[in-house]
């Protein structure tokens, strides 16, 4: 159709750059998404680290208490000691991954203030407890240690030990 001189021009076409609208959208959406993927990570590690206590603790009790035959013992223990080894290992990888995904998360509050023009009094911050999070992993990550070495008790002096 073509162009008479009189016809309205559409202004509603987009722009070639995004629009400070736009920016902030984005800006806010990755951020959602990071905090989403953080809170579902945690929620999900802290159930499968609570029931892995529990069948660690559950397991070391009842080899202690002469249930399971000697001979039987090595494969579990093996399993055992591998699994909490791992779990340190996941630990580690979810710390790094928590504390890169969180100062990513700083700067993108830093340019949402930035978009918004924000003075320092009214700006928005994180509120992630990182320090704390570390900690905790660094916490739990002794706990499996402090376990996995119970299992080497139980692997090579269990009965030296009950003995005593």
């Amino acid at each position: 159709m073509p162009i008479e001189a009189n016809m309205p021009v559409d202004t509603n076409e987009p722009e070639t750059s995004p629009g400070p609208d736009l920016k902030e959208k984005l800006v806010l959406r990755e951020l959602d998404d990071n905090i989403a993927w953080m809170r579902t990570l945690f929620q999900n590690f802290l159930t499968w680290y609570t029931f892995f206590i529990t069948a660690n603790l559950f397991v070391l009790s009842w080899i202690f208490t002469d249930k399971v035959q000697r001979e039987g013992q090595l494969p579990l223990v093996v399993l055992f000691f591998v699994l909490n080894v791992c779990g340190v290992v996941t630990i580690t990888l979810l710390r790094t991954y928590v504390t890169n995904a969180e100062r990513r998360n700083i700067e993108l509050v830093r340019r949402l203030n930035e978009l918004a023009k924000f003075s320092e009094e009214y700006a928005m911050r994180p509120t992630f407890p990182l320090k704390l999070a570390r900690t905790g992993f660094v916490f739990m990550a002794v706990g499996l240690i402090v376990i996995a070495a119970l299992w080497v008790v139980v692997a090579f002096w269990h009965k030296r030990v009950l003995a005593l």
